[in-house]
């Protein structure tokens, strides 16, 4: 089939503000996100139309992210995670995990593959072997399964147990120092909103509108 692929990339950055739930201090940190969406045209039918919903999808689900994350920055004072910010510390921790699991079952079928070789070279008209080459040499795709199944269970594992705010405090507070900016400096970025007549807080770490601030 004839057609076109439009994708588009949508990027942003929102302030986040932080009530620290231990200490009660308060501090914002930048959350940056960027977004990919792709829709397609076939047969060069609706071509304006895919573009923009791929353009539609991307700063749709951008704004979600931007509304519902939250970046694992501690507390620069007493260098505690918010419960909202474990989820992500956590991944941040073993996002490595799945990626060397897929490079372990390549690693693994290639072996695999390479011993059913040298065995029906070794084999020559021995049935035994050749029957037994076979057999290794069908172990190879289950492999490049099993094998990153395994270090997925392994992550989602790990992850449930680990505890971010179980490592040094030190560590923490220098960590939320870097990313982190007080109220004062939070305000010089973050308009103020308008005062109503019957004001409602807003929830704690709720993201302020998208802003344009200054780069990392």
């Amino acid at each position: 089939m004839i057609g076109v692929k439009y994708t588009t990339t949508a990027k942003a950055k929102v302030a986040k503000f932080v009530t620290c739930k231990k200490c009660d201090c308060e501090y914002g940190y930048w959350m940056k996100r960027s977004v990919s969406a792709s829709n397609t045209s076939w047969f060069l039918i609706g071509r304006d139309s895919a573009r923009n919903r791929s353009t539609r999808d991307a700063e749709t689900e951008l704004s979600e992210r931007l509304r519902t994350e939250h970046d694992p920055v501690p507390c620069p004072k007493c260098g505690h995670y918010q419960k909202n910010m474990l989820p992500a510390a956590r991944e941040a921790k073993y996002s490595w995990m799945l990626g060397v699991g897929i490079m372990a079952g390549l690693v693994v079928a290639a072996l695999i593959m390479s011993a059913g070789l040298i065995v029906s070279r070794l084999g020559d008209n021995n049935r035994f072997l050749m029957q037994l080459s076979r057999s290794i040499g069908g172990l190879a795709c289950p492999a490049l399964i099993v094998v990153p199944v395994l270090a997925y269970l392994l992550k989602s594992k790990l992850m449930a147990r680990y505890d971010p705010n179980s490592t040094p405090k030190d560590f923490r507070i220098e960590l939320g120092r870097q990313r982190a900016m007080g109220p004062k400096e939070y305000a010089r970025h973050v308009p103020k909103p308008p005062r109503s007549a019957n004001p409602t807080p807003p929830p704690d770490d709720d993201p302020l509108p998208m802003l344009d601030g200054p780069d990392d």
